[in-house]
């Protein structure tokens, strides 16, 4: 039906139906269209109707509920943002209501087509009124060409998705991320805070998807949260830039407050037992309270942002990611951890493999890091088959990943956390000073299994316990 509509020249209701579809999807059925590329790039002209606009305008700065949208919430911005033009309210508030929940979100793209294709007819007839209004002379005709040129090629390729780069656009590209991160200070990417293993992986670079893994109770989540404090410098608010430097950090198994509660530590430097007398009421030196007062300031002058829905899907992390990527230049994003993640709960995934089903996650984090420009950080647990192993076996492989599935081919990087075992090789010299072996301080060795542009090898760290910090053992 959508087809022959598209070879025939459409009416207005056509055009209204297919920007009402375009919104029942967004608002009904966000999470199921999330994943169609275009959804983030629909330019605001396309939509025919000032209601639709308004709406989809409105749409972009809001952040999901549940499963999509909720229709009182986005009329209660709409009235935020237009509380002085009546009338357009009003026509927003009835277009919502006529918005057919119904609307078949799998031909999100047919309606954009639609959308598109009738734009395209407009510029193009804007542009051939223009030509037939111009006199050309002999001193106009060569920039005149080139300018109806240059607008033709805008118009026809507005939205169309296409997917290649000339050498030299693409060389233009490298030479201006080479600048850009030639200064440490501008560089577009964040630091480990570690200058050894930035030496090997560079940081974390836009469009990388990095997985670190260990056994449980090894310290992947202190030592993620070690490279977040080792940056909230980058991430400080500021209300001259129009879009701040964030990170996200989505816990699946821990809650945003103890998240908190071991930056706080981290950085205030102060133990653990310190902050658990503050939890349960006790007093503390005024001293200790003054350091700690002071990184709850440092902390809240930073844009972190936390997610702590344990039943969170594949889905919806996508579309928290894109909506904070819309609201900050989002430089990384840890994920706590990946086995923890579910998908959609739909027919067609319910007997699928939890091999299979770690397979669809990883290769669509990495998808979405590239999508996005931005770093994936996402931790991961290994085998319990690597207890079983006795002394050099012991080191963590490639294969040891947890229902593996494609990890180890989607990650750019894959970093191993493990406690240091004696006499491993003649490369790591693992033997403890005895003032090392007491239970507040544990030697754990990083070790790079997968550097897809970068050397592998093996970097020594000391955890101290009581702070939960990260530090080279030099």
């Amino acid at each position: 039906m959508w087809g022959e509509k598209t070879r025939k020249v459409l009416s207005g209701i056509e055009i209204e139906k297919a920007e009402k579809a375009i919104l029942s999807s967004y608002i009904y059925n966000y999470l199921e269209v999330i994943n169609f590329s275009e959804l983030e790039n629909i330019p605001l002209d396309f939509f025919e109707k000032e209601e639709s606009r308004a709406i989809f305008k409105v749409l972009l700065d809001m952040e999901v509920q549940s499963r999509g949208y909720d229709p009182i919430l986005i009329y209660e911005t709409l009235k935020k943002h237009n509380n002085q033009d009546i009338e357009l309210l009003n026509k927003c508030s009835t277009y919502l209501e006529t918005l057919p929940r119904e609307a078949q979100y799998i031909n999100f793209r047919k309606y954009l087509s639609i959308l598109r294709n009738n734009w395209v007819k407009k510029e193009l007839n804007n542009l051939s009124q223009e030509i037939q209004k111009t006199e050309l002379n002999q001193n106009n005709i060569d920039k005149a060409v080139q300018d109806w040129h240059d607008l033709f090629i805008n118009i026809t390729t507005k939205n169309s998705k296409l997917n290649y780069l000339l050498s030299s656009e693409v060389l233009q590209s490298y030479e201006e991320l080479i600048k850009r991160n030639q200064n440490d200070k501008n560089s577009s990417y964040l630091r480990t805070g570690f200058p050894t293993l930035d030496s090997k992986i560079k940081g974390f670079k836009p469009g990388q998807f990095v997985v670190i893994a260990s056994r449980p109770g090894v310290g992947k989540t202190t030592f993620a949260i070690n490279l977040i404090e080792n940056n909230l410098s980058r991430i400080l608010f500021s209300k001259e830039s129009d879009k701040n430097c964030a990170i996200g950090i989505f816990s699946l198994e821990m809650t945003n407050e103890a998240l908190m509660e071991k930056l706080i530590s981290l950085d205030s430097k102060t133990e653990f037992s310190i902050l658990s007398r503050i939890m349960e009421g006790k007093s503390i030196s005024t001293q200790d309270l003054e350091v700690i007062n002071s990184t709850k300031q440092k902390l809240s002058k930073t844009n972190l942002l936390f997610c702590d829905d344990v039943n969170i899907t594949l889905n919806k992390i996508i579309a928290t990611i894109k909506f904070w990527s819309r609201k900050y230049e989002l430089k990384l994003v840890v994920i706590d951890y990946l086995q923890l993640i579910n998908l959609p709960l739909d027919k067609e995934l319910n007997n699928i493999s939890t091999h299979q089903r770690i397979s669809i996650i990883s290769r669509q984090l990495k998808i979405l890091s590239i999508e996005l420009d931005i770093c994936i950080l996402s931790l991961s647990q290994l085998n319990r088959k690597l207890e079983e192993r006795k002394g050099n076996e012991k080191i963590p492989m490639l294969s040891d990943l947890r229902d593996s599935g494609s990890i180890e081919q989607d990650a750019d990087i894959v970093i191993f956390l493990y406690p240091a075992i004696k006499q491993v090789n003649e490369e790591e010299d693992f033997e403890e000073d005895s003032n090392e072996r007491n239970n507040s301080l544990e030697q754990i060795v990083l070790k790079i299994g997968k550097n897809r542009h970068g050397p592998v090898g093996s970097i020594r760290f000391k955890l101290e316990k009581t702070l939960g910090r990260f530090s080279l053992n030099r």
